[in-house]
């Protein structure tokens, strides 16, 4: 992901805006779903959250929902809602790492800069603890984080399968059935911490970690896309890496033992059922020195990513292999030939630096692939989420993430996008939709109102598929229907409120107006909203 972290930390207190988001049952239902005011406490996993989202799921029990899957091994395009999300967890979360040399491994310490490598979040504040102050860890000491690591490290699996154990089951609280996480290939996580990166081959990846991750994603009965990363290694490990000789997202292994390593995978657990995805954002300077040239990407992620299909081809035929993981995925319609010769079924790309969540890439970029938004959230340039989600010296607002979140979710789906994963589950950055940085307690997620939009949104709507050619917008009201096998329909609507930097203060309530009919914000508990016909409206294009 080439975007910007928050560095800056939480000195204002949190926005007081209302903003209001409804699925409700079409006929006398009341309100399925509203988002408050109301703050809702951090909770852990073990505990329930007093959640700022009420919901009135359906009573059916759709815990056997069957899939829909289309040719392509995405989610077909008319799958239930709760089918087209795909979280995105980061069981890497901890690690340790060794800063000193390979005559002397021990004898320097790790120093952490928490302002560049977590979140500041505002649990943290409120308890007095200085998020922002740079903090000093042994050598050999846990932490959270791999932004401005320098030595090669571990990836251990106690603490990480704690913490993907717990993101796992907030997975299955929402109601949902796809993940995405990494099969990771770095020095963050190599075979012997004390290697000597600088040198390609020195270093060995280990493959313990990412084994069990995929395996308990299975266990769980969960559907995993798996994609391969290198993390954030220091990309000056090796000086003028040999393009012939190394991948230069990841230097420090040759050719081959990145390959090793992938064959490894896909063979170990092929004919499961797994999506794989090619290599993270091969075309993005900051994760692929020199991936924008072509002709040096033949002999780089072009490379790599034909590989990924051919070993696919080999040892798991019937797998989906979606092809690009860009970072930007306007420039796939640049790359049909490659796509095609790695026998690609279906096309990702990163949907960031959107001015509106209604306004997401509306199509695949390379007409007869299916395609996935692999990462999408928060990202910097003015942009609301910009502002919810802790940049420009802003303390992050979980709820305002969140109800972009899930409008993104919501119109990724309504526009025919097979599968849209939100970055992340948890993480050290400003990115995370929930928190996991208690180095005293590893695997302790801490929930947000953020999670809780995006899981009661899609638990009033698990079973329900979006009814094509109902979204409308009219007075900045956006609306869409969704209906079940039963018939059953509800009806979804939200505002087009944007909170911005110049009203942050303020306290706006947004009421939403359907049909002559009212449904405030939060909904009064007496009240009940009667449905009307819809206008016969062109949906817009």
């Amino acid at each position: 992901m080439s975007k910007v972290k928050n560095l800056n930390g939480a000195a204002r207190a949190p926005f007081k805006v209302i903003a209001a988001l409804c699925a409700i049952s079409m006929g006398t239902a009341m309100a399925a779903v509203t988002t408050s005011a109301a703050s809702a406490a951090p909770a852990t996993v073990q505990t329930t959250a007093d959640a700022s989202v009420q919901t009135a799921a359906d009573t059916t029990d759709t815990s056997n929902e069957e899939l829909e899957i289309a040719k392509s091994g995405l989610p077909s395009k008319t799958a239930p809602f709760d089918q087209t999300v795909a979280y995105f967890l980061w069981p890497y979360q901890w690690g340790t790492q060794n800063v000193g040399d390979t005559a002397s491994p021990k004898q320097s310490t790790l120093q952490v800069d928490r302002a560049s490598t977590a979140d500041v979040n505002q649990t943290e504040s409120a308890s007095g603890n200085d998020a922002d102050a740079p903090q000093t860890y042994s050598q050999g000491d846990l932490a959270a984080g791999e932004y401005g690591w320098k030595g090669p490290g571990t990836r251990p699996t106690e603490p990480n399968l704690k913490s993907l154990d717990a993101q796992i089951k907030l997975v299955k609280e929402s109601g949902m059935t796809y993940v995405k996480t990494s099969y990771l290939i770095s020095p963050l996580n190599a075979a012997d911490p004390n290697c000597d990166q600088s040198v390609p081959g020195n270093c060995s990846p280990s493959t313990d970690l990412p084994d069990q991750i995929i395996q308990h994603i299975l266990d769980a009965g969960l559907k995993p896309v798996i994609y391969f990363s290198q993390g954030n290694p220091d990309p000056k490990a090796v000086s003028n890496p040999d393009p012939n000789q190394v991948y230069k997202t990841v230097p420090s292994f040759t050719k081959q033992q990145v390959k090793d390593t992938i064959s490894h995978a896909i063979q170990k657990f092929a004919n499961k059922g797994i999506i794989w995805e090619s290599f993270n954002e091969p075309e993005s300077e900051e994760h692929w020195p020199g991936g924008n040239n072509k002709d040096e990407a033949k002999i780089q992620w072009i490379e790599l990513d034909q590989f990924i299909g051919n070993t696919i081809q080999q040892y798991d035929p019937n797998a989906a292999y979606v092809w690009g993981n860009f970072s930007g995925p306007g420039k796939l319609s640049q790359y049909q030939d490659e796509m095609k010769a790695a026998h690609a079924t279906a096309l990702s790309g990163h949907g960031y630096w959107i001015s509106s969540p209604e306004g997401p890439l509306a199509s695949s970029p390379v007409s007869g692939y299916d395609f996935m938004d692999s990462e999408f959230g928060c990202s910097a340039g003015g942009t609301e989420t910009s502002w919810s989600c802790g940049f420009d010296k802003i303390p992050k607002d979980s709820r305002l993430q969140g109800i972009w979140l899930i409008r993104q979710l919501l119109v990724k789906d309504i526009k025919g996008l097979n599968l849209a994963s939100p970055y992340r589950m948890v993480g050290y950055d400003s990115f995370s939709i929930n928190d996991d940085n208690d180095a005293s307690n590893p695997g302790a997620v801490k929930t947000t109102e953020s999670y809780d939009i995006i899981k009661n949104v899609t638990l009033a709507l698990k079973g329900y598929s979006y009814v094509d050619g109902t979204f409308q917008n009219a007075d900045d009201v956006y609306r869409a229907v969704y209906k079940n096998k039963a018939g059953k329909q509800k009806l979804v609507y939200w505002t087009a409120d944007k909170p911005t930097l110049d009203n942050d203060e303020q306290t706006k309530d947004v009421t939403i107006n359907f049909e002559n009919n009212t449904c405030s914000s939060p909904p009064r508990p007496s009240r009940r909203c009667t449905r009307r016909p819809l206008p016969r409206r062109r949906a817009p294009t």
